[in-house]
């Protein structure tokens, strides 16, 4: 899988896909705590877990590194989203909707690769309307997942 990159750079290889179906990389209900954060709907920790383990004791946090990418990412593609929805580009709202959901799913971002996935399928079924109304969501659920990473990365 590929996090963003910003526009003009090439991408950052974070995570590989696992082998298992994407469900499984939700956290169980029994895992209430990770490094003295509680669990939160918002993120999955399991995600963040893994992450911080791909660096090294010496080395800075890759979790924090890829948190702040992500975060300075997002708001470019909700912005292309809106701009792409509001000139009737249903080609280019599924592209976008599409990155931000690989985004989403590798940062562990549980609640907003869903609206991404609709907003994706929305454009597919040639129903900008329905992706409009979507993308609405998507913006609040990212000041929730902004808020939950910020903290994250403390």
């Amino acid at each position: 899988m590929v996090l963003f990159s910003a526009p003009g750079s090439s991408a950052l290889n974070v995570l590989s896909a696992p082998d298992s179906s994407v469900l499984d990389v939700f956290p169980s209900p029994q895992s209430s705590t990770l490094d003295g954060l509680p669990q939160s709907s918002v993120l999955d920790l399991s995600v963040m877990a893994a992450i911080r383990s791909l660096g090294g004791p010496d080395e800075p946090d890759v979790y924090t590194e890829v948190a702040l990418l992500f975060l300075a990412d997002v708001p470019v593609h909700l912005l292309a989203l809106r701009v792409a929805i509001a000139a009737d580009s249903v080609e280019t709202v599924g592209q976008i909707a599409h990155r931000l959901r690989g985004g989403a799913l590798e940062m562990g971002a549980l609640r907003m690769a869903p609206l991404c996935a609709a907003i994706e399928q929305a454009a597919r079924a040639g129903s900008l309307e329905h992706a409009a109304a979507q993308s609405e969501s998507l913006d609040r659920e990212f000041a929730a997942t902004r808020m939950a990473l910020e903290q994250a990365i403390r």
